[in-house]
């Protein structure tokens, strides 16, 4: 794996998503579509699969996490050193796309 000096020399279209069964499919897709790496938790069939299995999919397979779920927002729980990442979406609507569009 490539080293940076800093994070803004880390290309984001290199960043890989997992994305939680509580997104829309339909989230994968755009990112997808915008150049990412991105994948479901149904896509490989863990869906109802406990926190600790998602955050250790994710750390073997060096992506970050996108959820609405809570509980990954506890640092005790999901240390940041140990994690590729995680992104908790807390919105009374969440849409990706939306959030895209408002980093440009």
């Amino acid at each position: 794996m490539r080293e940076y000096d800093s994070v803004f020399d880390i290309d984001p279209r290199g960043l890989r998503f997992k994305l939680d069964e509580n997104l829309s499919p339909s989230a994968a897709e755009l990112l997808r579509a915008r150049g990412y790496h991105a994948h479901t938790v149904a896509e490989q069939g863990l869906a109802g699969s406990s926190d600790e299995e998602i955050a250790e999919v994710c750390t073997r397979e060096a992506r970050c996490l996108l959820t609405l779920d809570l509980h990954f927002a506890n640092p005790f729980a999901y240390p940041p050193s140990e994690m590729p990442g995680i992104i908790v979406l807390r919105h009374p609507r969440p849409r990706l796309r939306a959030v895209l569009t408002r980093q440009r």
